[in-house]
């Protein structure tokens, strides 16, 4: 059955044929669950137009500006949330992602009012509802600009659901250094998550090796400054450290010049374990089908080489 799937996904991508493309099963382990869709989709739920966000964004600070200004303030009411968790398992399905790995912030348990319990009620219910054979992996995310008192204390609430299966530090990784975080990473990986962690977006390659060993990740989110170092390159191989990578976002956010110039082609070639992700699809506009086209579509790789990355991505 792989050689079957394979077959579909690298004769889909030399054709162009995205609905064959789709039949192949794919991971998304890089996905902040709200922004899990398209514009388009919360446009037809509000009944109005959405303001894309710019072309090229050159910090977290501008697209985070976009965010809680224009896409955040329909989404966090109660209806809001549950459509858009709805409609991020719609596209996941319809783009033939079997194994999705979803950030939930942390802090949207304050947001209920029966805290945690609740907010876990509805991602099952939009689960069960859109894409019931899906394998999910439900993820806390935290903030890199949080307080770690205030985040244990929403960490802890979760954990006892024990729905979620791994957690992440996203934001601006350069507001507070990981040893912070690290009683929080210890707390997770006590309660049995995995650790995950974004990195080496906007930091240098050494933040790394840095993170992973500070925090103890076991995969890390971007990870794409590795690509300037041999050395750190090659330490990430001979850890089996994984880099969940997203394209179109380092590009819009000015951490990559192109597709066609994207370092994760610098770090397949060093034996670094990469997959392909979304990011923030609501943002970035680009499906998990998408994604490969475009890397397909720009020379960067073969479709043979991505689908050896679509089946690491499969067998995590």
């Amino acid at each position: 059955m792989s050689e079957t799937y394979s077959k579909i996904f690298i004769n889909a991508l030399k054709q162009g044929d995205r609905s064959a493309l789709a039949l192949a099963p794919k991971s998304d382990l890089h996905n902040h669950s709200l922004l899990g869709s398209r514009r388009s989709k919360i446009e037809e739920w509000l009944g109005r137009d959405i303001p894309a966000p710019p072309a090229i964004m050159q910090s977290i600070a501008e697209m985070d500006q976009y965010l809680f200004g224009v896409l955040a303030p329909p989404l966090m009411s109660h209806e809001g949330f549950a459509y858009a968790m709805g409609a991020a398992f719609q596209q996941a399905k319809a783009d033939g992602v079997t194994i999705l790995e979803m950030s939930v912030d942390s802090s949207f348990v304050r947001a209920f009012p029966n805290g945690a319990s609740e907010l876990v009620e509805i991602i099952k219910t939009q689960k069960n509802s859109h894409a019931a054979e899906l394998i999910f992996i439900p993820q806390l995310g935290i903030n890199r600009g949080s307080q770690p008192d205030w985040v244990m204390d929403d960490l802890l609430q979760a954990f006892d659901t024990g729905y979620f299966q791994s957690i992440d530090m996203y934001g601006d990784e350069l507001v507070q250094p990981a040893e912070v975080f690290k009683d929080v990473y210890r707390t997770a990986s006590a309660a049995g998550l995995h650790l995950k962690a974004h990195v080496g977006e906007f930091g240098d390659a050494e933040s790394v090796r840095h993170t992973v060993e500070v925090l103890e990740l076991e995969q890390v989110q971007h990870g794409i400054s590795a690509a300037s170092s041999s050395e750190i390159m090659k330490w990430l191989s001979k850890n089996n450290i994984q880099l969940n990578v997203c394209p179109t976002s380092n590009v819009m956010l000015s951490r990559a010049q192109s597709i066609a110039t994207h370092p994760i082609r610098i770090l397949f070639d060093h034996g670094v374990k990469v997959t392909i992700n979304t990011d923030d699809l609501m943002i970035f506009d680009q499906s998990i089908c998408d994604e490969y086209f475009n890397l397909f579509e720009s020379g960067l790789f073969s479709a043979e080489e991505l689908d050896v990355i679509r089946q690491q991505g499969i067998m995590c």
